[in-house]
């Protein structure tokens, strides 16, 4: 069962016009529509939209396309923005949602439209139900994030870069990438009666997770961000991981930082570095 969250969307301005916005999704062939909403600035909606699978697990060529549209208008004024949602991380690994925060929509020519969507897709495979829900949110995968021998604090994570398109980027052409981190756990971080929280900034893009309590706290969430850029200009994207106590005061609040490129990212095998132990750099270090 693949499932879509339609959280919310962006418009550059207040459209005014008709009763309302929806979001129309399509999986193949089969098309999904939310309720409608008032054309807002930041439309939200909040809402699942379900395709059963029944026998055909999902493929890392499967996509999906979404638009979002004035109600009751006619095609040439219906459109705000459409954009076409690659599934092959998901169908590589079903157990990791796929989260898409403000993700630019364009026009039929592929011009962006300066509207934006958040959304997250899900993936059941067939043949597992609820058990299978339940086994999946279990930690897993966490052997290579162990303790090192000695009392380093460390963040692990895993990384990727996937192009959103199929065929192989031209070098100095631009191309649709998307960078996505995901915060397995942190060890022997420092302090007493801490509760840590994790940023994460993709370029210009900030995430946070969620608060967590202990010097050894586990996350699992995925953050990722869309670029159209060239492979060259991709590679220099910073990412920035830094790791804070929510009950200190400001000053005294960063427990740790961790910065790279994702060119470190993308020269990886397979560009997905697996299982990657950042060791921390002190409050004064990251201060820098």
């Amino acid at each position: 069962m693949l499932r879509l969250l339609v959280v919310s969307a962006h418009l550059p301005v207040a459209t005014g016009a008709g009763p309302g916005v929806h979001v129309y999704a399509r999986f193949r062939g089969v098309p999904r529509s939310t309720r409608v909403v008032p054309a807002g600035r930041s439309p939200t909606w909040n809402e699942t939209l379900v395709w059963p699978l029944a026998t055909r697990p999902l493929h890392p060529t499967d996509s999906l396309a979404l638009r979002l549209q004035l109600w009751g208008q006619p095609e040439p004024h219906r459109l705000l923005g459409a954009t076409m949602v690659s599934l092959s991380c998901l169908a590589e690994d079903p157990g990791l949602p796929l989260d898409l925060g403000q993700l630019p929509l364009q026009d039929p020519q592929g011009n962006p439209m300066g509207a934006t969507i958040s959304l997250r897709c899900s993936c059941v495979p067939p043949g597992k139900g609820a058990a299978g829900n339940a086994g999946s949110q279990q930690p897993k995968q966490v052997a290579p994030c162990l303790s090192p021998p000695r009392p380093t604090p460390v963040v692990g994570t895993t990384m990727g870069v996937t192009p959103c398109r199929h065929a192989k980027p031209a070098a100095g052409k631009k191309e649709d990438f998307q960078v996505r981190v995901r915060i397995l756990e942190g060890h022997q971080l420092q302090g007493n009666a801490i509760k840590p929280v994790v940023t994460v900034l993709i370029g210009e893009q900030r995430f946070r997770s969620r608060i967590r309590a202990g010097n050894n706290p586990y996350y699992n969430e995925v953050f990722s961000q869309h670029f159209h850029l060239t492979p060259a200009q991709l590679v220099a994207v910073p990412i920035h991981i830094q790791v804070l106590n929510s009950r200190a005061i400001r000053a005294d609040a960063i427990i740790g930082a961790f910065k790279l490129d994702v060119g470190t990212v993308y020269n990886a095998p397979g560009r997905r570095p697996r299982g990657m132990l950042c060791a921390l750099q002190g409050h004064r270090a990251a201060r820098r």
